[in-house]
């Protein structure tokens, strides 16, 4: 699993990319979840989450709180990749990293954590 931020000149908004393959000794998982728990005052862009269902990436996703749940079919050997926009509607001092969780529906005890930061890289004036 791999997870990439990106800061949009220096925007409130910037996109968040996981990408995900499956190299366990089955050539293809069950339904997997993606559960990312974005940073505190990030919200993701419904419209782009709308898009990779339409684009049949994930199957459906919730979100609860600040926590996404995409629902991928299946994922094989070939990564399968997403990747949506996440707004930023207020600051926060010491921001702690948000993390992806990546498991299988079914047997979720079979599960990976990665953590992430949306670095600023803007500087006040």
């Amino acid at each position: 699993m791999s997870v990439k931020t990106d800061r949009e000149n220096c925007s409130s908004n910037s996109s968040l990319e996981i990408c995900a393959s499956y190299t366990n000794e089955d050539s293809v998982s069950n339904m997997v979840v993606m559960e990312i728990d974005l940073q505190t005052g990030y919200s993701a862009d419904e419209d782009d989450l709308r898009g990779l269902v339409a684009q049949q990436i994930i199957k459906r996703y919730e979100e609860k709180d600040a926590i996404v749940f995409l629902y991928l079919e299946s994922v094989g050997g070939s990564e399968v990749c997403g990747s949506f926009h996440v707004l930023k509607g207020f600051e926060v001092q010491d921001l702690l990293p948000g993390t992806v969780t990546l498991y299988d529906y079914y047997t979720p005890e079979f599960r990976l954590t990665q953590s992430f930061e949306i670095e600023d890289t803007c500087e006040s004036a």
